[in-house]
């Protein structure tokens, strides 16, 4: 095989692997922003805001994200009248019928707690 051929077949091959990479699912090494930035559903809520996730008629999984801050408010979750914490830069899954979120304790002036949720199928 000539030499320009070859050169040619070296990059294909890289190129193809790269694009492999790339559509890999979330490993246990993704980081909380790589997950997060995946995710369709953004959301920010301030002091006394508080939202509802849509229940499908049914029970429901979500994949919620917080994103990673400088203050230490970890998100409340609310599922079926239960409630549990999801700190700064974490990831959990949840699943209910009824499922909430708000910030798990009073924040700062001009604060809000950020992140994403997915559905999960």
């Amino acid at each position: 095989m000539n030499a320009k051929r070859l050169n040619v077949v070296r990059y294909a091959a890289a190129a193809a692997v790269s694009c492999l990479a790339l559509a890999q699912p979330a490993t246990a090494f993704e980081s909380t922003e790589q997950e997060m930035l995946r995710m369709e559903n953004k959301f920010e809520l301030r002091n006394g805001e508080s939202l509802k996730l849509p229940s499908h008629g049914k029970s429901s999984t979500y994949r919620i994200c917080v994103k990673e801050a400088g203050h230490a408010v970890p998100l409340k979750v609310t599922v079926d009248g239960k409630d549990r914490e999801i700190d700064n830069g974490v990831c959990e899954d949840v699943s209910g019928a009824r499922i909430s979120i708000a910030p798990g304790t009073k924040l700062g002036p001009d604060m809000a707690l950020m992140g994403r949720f997915q559905h999960k199928q």
